[in-house]
């Protein structure tokens, strides 16, 4: 961002906005793993540089103060924020394709994945929202999926091998609400797919200029794994919002 002002008046955004999404990604810093906060509610972004992922790295974050609906990833620590969430359904529909090829004597997992297909394809094909119609039915879908995993497990208890297939299921029956919140809230996505989008963006040319490098702690704001964050997350908000990236860095730098 240019100024301390632009980097505030995004933070104040994302803390306000509906529906948030985010992601860590990892990077390099003095040869070291750190990690990079992506925020955005996909009108604008913040990538903030972190030393580690979890509750350390979400504070002092749009995501710590937000009350909204938070979209991203299953993680306990995500979960501590907010009240409202929206899982992935993208990375369910890959694990359960996992799990799948792992264990195919369980036949829940194959038809939970078509339906998570079939949820994700609605949303798309619905701008507007779901119909209420459609939206009983995919619960019920939903529900005897579940009846059917809980059934085979009882018949045929998973061994070591199975144990993702099952772990999901516990997963996709203890969270329910926020595997489906979107049914009810057509402003989240069902995925997360946006912020994932714009943590790719941070790793590209990463692999060729290999690590940031670093000077003593107490010139943290200088820190040059952090400037990258805040010109990115310029970048970034200028396509967002349907403005000329050339401009835009013309303007940073003060030329005409």
């Amino acid at each position: 961002m240019k100024t301390e002002a632009d980097r505030k008046n995004a933070f104040n955004a994302l803390v306000n906005a509906p529906v948030l999404y985010y992601d860590f990604t990892n990077s390099l810093e003095n040869g070291r793993y750190r990690q990079v906060l992506v925020v955005t509610d996909k009108d604008r972004v913040l990538y903030l540089a972190r030393e580690h992922k979890g509750h350390k790295g979400l504070a002092g974050s749009p995501v710590e103060l937000n009350k909204g609906i938070h979209v991203h990833d299953y993680d306990h620590t995500f979960m501590s924020y907010s009240l409202y969430h929206q899982l992935c359904l993208a990375h369910d529909f890959r694990d359960l394709k996992g799990a799948a090829e792992v264990a195919p004597e369980y036949t829940w997992i194959p038809k939970m994945r078509d339906l998570v297909a079939r949820l994700m394809d609605a949303q798309a094909g619905n701008a507007g929202g779901i119909p209420a119609q459609t939206r009983s039915a995919l619960r019920k879908e939903y529900d005897e999926a579940l009846a059917l995993a809980a059934k085979e497990y009882y018949d045929i208890p998973p061994s070591s091998y199975a144990a993702k297939g099952y772990n999901l299921f516990v997963k996709l029956r203890d969270q329910k609400e926020h595997e489906l919140r979107f049914l009810d809230s057509p402003d989240a996505d069902c995925t997360n797919n946006v912020s994932e989008r714009l943590g790719r963006s941070f790793k590209t040319g990463l692999r060729a200029q290999g690590t940031f490098r670093e000077g003593p702690e107490s010139e943290e704001h200088n820190r040059s794994m952090q400037r990258r964050c805040d010109s990115l997350s310029d970048i970034e908000t200028t396509k967002m919002q349907g403005g000329s990236v050339w401009r835009r860095v013309k303007e940073v730098f003060g030329r005409p």
